[in-house]
């Protein structure tokens, strides 16, 4: 009589890979790379009327330098200035108007006439972090213990065929997830391998609850 088996497998990692527990880093904000996105977001959404009503028109402004020109009716009108050289940035004429562009960069004028953004210039600066020792573990009796409940695949209710991103999930209300998945064998005796390919920097692998193996980078 041929038996069926229901193995769960649980990967315990502070990043992320098959089934596991993920670490993020801190709640603040990811700077300089979230004020500048935020700042191009703005741009857009100052033309997104116009570039959204209207096909752009080609402009050439040097040997690898464009302008694409959103024109409406209205009299509405916006503008991407690109610089597409790698090595050097440079000075091109746009509507009677010069414009420094540097070397693969983007610039957004609204109106045609004003740069509100370009790509290339990072104004927003980096988080400035200080720290103050508030504890310090130094003894035993400081230190405690606790025992994770290992969850089951049966009674879990978020589902997802890929591996979910941890800030939005948990809303950064946690510094951890359990990631767990389930196989089924055809037999008792049938033996498995257990491949992970993102290791994060620590993980543990569960199956059925048993701790079986670890690797830290």
């Amino acid at each position: 009589m041929s038996m069926v088996r229901n193995t769960q497998v649980l990967l315990v990692l502070p990043v992320v890979s098959l089934a596991l527990i993920e670490n993020s880093t801190t709640g603040l904000i990811r700077q300089p790379k979230w004020g500048h996105l935020k700042e191009l977001h703005e741009a857009v959404k100052l033309c997104s009327e116009t570039i959204l009503s209207v096909f752009p028109s080609m402009q050439s402004l040097g040997e690898q330098q464009e302008a694409y020109v959103f024109s409406g009716d209205s009299g509405a009108c916006a503008a991407f200035l690109v610089n597409m050289d790698n090595t050097k940035s440079v000075v091109v004429q746009f509507q009677n108007s010069s414009y420094e562009l540097p070397r693969k960069s983007i610039s957004i004028l609204p109106d045609c006439k004003t740069v509100a953004f370009n790509t290339a210039k990072v104004s927003t600066q980096f988080n400035t972090r200080i720290t103050i020792p508030a504890i310090k573990f130094d003894a035993a009796e400081k230190w405690e213990q606790f025992e994770e409940v290992i969850p089951q695949f049966d009674a879990t209710t978020l589902r997802s065929d890929v591996l979910l991103e941890h800030m939005n999930t948990t809303k950064d209300v946690s510094d951890y997830l359990w990631y767990t998945s389930s196989i089924q064998q055809d037999s008792m005796e049938q033996q498995s391998t257990l491949s992970v390919k993102s290791l994060g920097h620590v993980l543990h692998a569960f199956v059925n609850g048993e701790h079986v193996g670890k690797h830290f980078t």
